[in-house]
């Protein structure tokens, strides 16, 4: 008999991009992109592990485009797991590593400045923004420099 718990099917290869539009943090601090499901936590996308899939993009992506394959990758790893996930024969695995977080106030923060072309938006045009969100600091790695906000 499966005991009974919360699960979340989450846009992200977590431990990468908790929390609010991780597809979009997800190009835009050049993380892992990906699909996990877990156990609801207290703590926003920290529950032990169930399943996950690391998803592969090609050139000419937008964030729609990237968003909805993501979706179609989510279902399908909740189609294959979903009868071992309901008899409680999936065992739960620690998310390994730090990862990142990013709240819906990040985003709103930054949304207007770094999107106007709204989802439509190209990621390889999203990669050459450089604002930060006012709860970061910038980083060389992101070749980030302004701070929004």
């Amino acid at each position: 008999n499966a005991l009974p718990v919360t699960i979340n099917c989450h846009t992200s290869y977590l431990p990468w991009n908790r929390g609010s539009q991780p597809n979009f943090w997800a190009w835009r601090d050049n993380t892992p992109h990906g699909v996990s499901i877990h156990r609801i936590t207290a703590g926003v996308d920290k529950g032990p592990l169930y399943a996950q899939r690391r998803v592969q993009f090609g050139e000419g992506e937008t964030l729609a485009t990237s968003h909805e394959r993501l979706q179609a990758e989510m279902f399908r790893l909740f189609a294959d797991t979903w009868t071992y996930l309901r008899r409680g024969m999936l065992p739960e695995q620690a998310q390994k590593g730090k990862g990142s977080y990013h709240s819906s106030a990040d985003f709103a923060a930054i949304r207007d400045k770094i999107l106007p072309q709204g989802w439509e938006m190209p990621v390889s045009e999203l990669r050459k923004k450089r604002i930060c969100a006012p709860s970061e600091e910038p980083r060389n790695d992101r070749i980030l420099y302004l701070r929004a906000g």
